[in-house]
């Protein structure tokens, strides 16, 4: 299938490494963006550098993953919904519920795909687990984790000033909370979480640390975001009911550690042919064109679970 790319900022990069891939059913097509100079980075022979919007919609690619501002998601979306476009929207999708939900119902009624690139989700480290899971000691299914504590950080704040260029997603706890979301609902059922707390630290009326806690269907998610220390890395601890062990998902390193009470710890998985985010990126497209091929399976309730926790924290 040809795809579109609709804004093409550095992310681009991780997409098209992830789409050369063998046996990838999406290819890239056509390109725009409204500086012309960032199509151009990306730009191969016999691709499509669009000049508009419309003259990418007037082309014979047949689905588009739109990766704008967040402030310009929905109205790019329903453009190319009516167009009748297939749609991969990056995360977060946008910031109103109602406005996610009129996309999906746009897109049943076009009979097309609105689908939320909810990349982190696809960690393979998070797939070992999901996979393994059965060999592993009873005590360390996901049934029985009754406490996800995740810490995504990111150093956007070198000098403890918030980069000109990271501001526009929307803070720590919009950019990074809605992966950390993602990745729980991966590992348990959202629909019965809701916030108890959240407190948050802002700079410029931008969050750069947030920390997040929610309960429900007798377990607990700690959520921590973080652009002021200085590093990069993003982690999964699980907690179980009736063991003292915990498993600790190292999403930077894609790793799985088994972590005993007595401070040892016991590597149970570890990728290091690919980068994080290629690996992300690479199911994440994937399973894009397996919704457009089996138009069936229906991924709303999964976007709309997550957008309504992230919104719960961001508005409080």
């Amino acid at each position: 299938m040809k795809l579109g790319i609709i804004g093409c900022g550095t992310i681009v990069a991780t997409y098209l490494q992830a789409l050369s891939q063998p046996d990838m059913p999406l290819t890239v097509a056509a390109l725009y963006d409204l500086d012309p100079e960032n199509m151009q980075k990306y730009a191969a022979p016999g691709m499509l550098l669009c000049n508009s919007l419309e003259q990418l919609l007037a082309s014979d690619v047949q689905c588009v993953v739109v990766s704008t501002p967040l402030h310009t998601h929905t109205r790019i979306a329903a453009q190319c919904l009516r167009a009748g476009k297939h749609v991969l929207m990056e995360k977060p999708a946008t910031l109103e519920l109602q406005e996610l939900e009129q996309l999906f119902s746009m897109a049943r009624e076009q009979h097309r795909v609105f689908h939320v690139s909810f990349h982190a989700a696809f960690g393979v480290d998070i797939e070992w687990y999901l996979q393994h899971s059965k060999t592993l000691e009873t005590a360390l299914q996901p049934e029985n984790i009754r406490l996800m504590e995740c810490g995504f950080f990111d150093p956007y704040m070198p000098d403890g000033v918030i980069l000109e260029d990271r501001k526009a997603l929307g803070g720590s706890c919009v950019d990074s909370g809605v992966n950390i979301l993602s990745v729980c609902s991966r590992l348990t059922e959202l629909s019965g979480l809701h916030l108890l707390q959240h407190n948050a630290q802002q700079q410029e009326n931008i969050v750069c640390r947030s920390e997040s806690l929610y309960e429900g269907n007798n377990r607990q998610l700690i959520m921590r975001t973080g652009w002021d220390r200085g590093i990069n890395h993003k982690s999964t601890l699980l907690h179980f009911h009736g063991i003292e062990d915990r498993l600790l998902l190292d999403h930077s390193d894609q790793a799985v550690r088994l972590l005993h009470p007595d401070g040892t710890e016991q590597l149970l998985f570890r990728e290091t042919e690919k980068p994080r985010m290629v690996n992300q990126y690479i199911l994440a497209f994937r399973q894009f064109a397996l919704l457009i091929n089996q138009p069936s399976c229906d991924t709303q309730q999964q976007a709309m679970d997550i957008h309504r926790l992230l919104l719960q924290a961001v508005s409080s």
